[in-house]
């Protein structure tokens, strides 16, 4: 895949360009600049994913306690 800039990034997270602004001024999102040019590669993107993956649980619990009859 191509590099996106800060509008394709957008339009594939679905969220506003304003907001990967803001992420990419905090520096909390994966990026490349170029200038004055910011751009993501498919690296930055794969990142991305894996820094906001929720994390998988192996057990789960019950919603509430089930008593024995």
């Amino acid at each position: 895949m191509a590099d996106l800039d800060i509008a394709g990034m957008a339009t594939e997270l679905n969220v506003p360009e304003s907001w990967v602004r803001d992420k990419v001024k905090a520096r909390t999102i994966p990026h490349h600049r170029y200038g004055k040019h910011v751009r993501f590669t498919d690296e930055d993107r794969a990142e991305y994913r894996r820094q906001t993956a929720a994390p998988t649980s192996k057990t789960v619990s019950p919603l509430r306690s089930v008593r024995a009859a």
